[in-house]
Parts: structure tokens; sequence; C-alpha cells
């Protein structure tokens, strides 16, 4: 029924013909106010000391986010002793709300560990980006994952699951991944580089490096 349909990749792009809408193209994501802010208000980040803070920001949907994986890596960075608070940040979506997500953290033990809070806007936003060491995503498929530029652009590093095929993790030097499904080797990741401040101010700078390009 459409003349056209824009989407955000390459990637998506492909998608969508190989499911049989040929009239596809795509448009380079646009800047989002964060970024713009970044590069108004670049961001320099200091090594962590005391409590990891890590920070994830989306919608709460399940089934290409996985949020709920988001719990299964805080359950294995307790097992580490790993110190830490993972804030999840964004609206409610399908069947997954901050209600049901932290529910499910406090059935596993972790309600003191990982918690979401809903969405932010604006300058609280930046300033809740602001106070965190590190992004944690768990998407299982994205086309363009816009919060992975919007995180390097603060200076934080980015610990996900792989996604070779995303143009954004491609030579991205500020990017830590684990396979799929596999949140032991996640929090070992994250927990590794919490204990080393020089590869943590590595990761930062390499970061920010990989989202002013």
């Amino acid at each position: 029924t459409l003349a056209q349909l824009i989407v955000l990749s390459p990637l998506d792009v492909a998608y969508f013909r190989l499911r049989g809408v040929t009239h596809t193209a795509y448009l380079p994501n646009p800047p989002s106010p964060l970024l713009l802010d970044a590069v108004a208000h670049p961001a320099h980040k200091r090594a962590p000391s005391g409590r990891l803070e890590l920070v994830w920001w989306g919608r709460l949907e399940q089934r290409t986010k996985q949020v709920f994986e988001l719990i299964e890596v805080a359950a294995q960075l307790r097992r580490l002793g790993c110190d830490f608070r993972l804030t999840v940040i964004g609206p409610d979506w399908d069947d997954v709300t901050a209600k049901t997500f932290n529910t499910r953290a406090r059935r596993r033990g972790l309600g003191d560990h990982v918690v979401a809070i809903g969405p932010l806007r604006g300058r609280r936003l930046i300033d809740a980006i602001d106070a965190a060491d590190a992004f944690v995503s768990t998407s299982i498929i994205e086309g363009y994952q816009l919060t992975i530029a919007e995180a390097q652009s603060r200076g934080l590093p980015v610990f996900m699951y792989e996604l070779p095929w995303l143009t954004l993790t491609q030579g991205n030097e500020g990017i830590i991944t684990a396979p799929q499904g596999d949140a032991a080797g996640l929090a070992r990741r994250i927990s590794d580089v919490a204990r080393d401040p020089e590869r943590y101010l590595a990761l930062s700078h390499a970061a920010t490096e990989a989202a002013a390009h």
C-alpha cells in the first residue's frame, strides 16, 4: 500500500526486501538531542571507584531488546562479587512494565542491584547517563542502535551481546561484546574492566572517538 518505505539502515533495507517489500530505501538516523548535546558539552569520564554504575535505556521490550537478560547479567555480576547498580530507563512496552521488571528482579534477590525507573527525558536523562560508568545492551536484533552512539558520545564504554552486522560496532574500540545469551561472559567482561582503571579510561576514550565519527 505504501509508495515508499523509509528505514534507518542498509540492514533494514535488506530485511524488508527479503520479505518482498522491494520499494524500501534508507535515510541515515538523524542525530538525537542527546548526541547534539554531547557535541556542545563533551564528557570526560573518570575510572570508576567504589560501586560500579551501569545504565540501560530504551523501551522495555522483551522480544528484540531482551530486557530480562539485564537481570541475568546482574545475577552473574553478583556471583562475581562485583559491587554494582544497574539503572534501567525507559517506557513500558507490550507486556513489560517497570513494575513487572522490578518484581522479577526482586524475586531473584536483585532488588538492590537492578531497578527500572521509568522514562527520563532531556536534562534528567543526560544527568542519569553522565552518572553512569558504562552502558549495557542485551538486544538480539537491531538495525541501527542509536543508544550505542548516544552512550559513547557521553564517554561510556559499551558492553553488549554480539550484533556483528551493526555498522556502529564495526571497528569500534569502545565496545566489548559477549556471545548472544552469554550473561556470565558479559558479566565477566564488565567486572574485569571495572577492576582495571587504565583499560576503562582507554575504552572511554575510544567510545568518545567512535561517537565523533
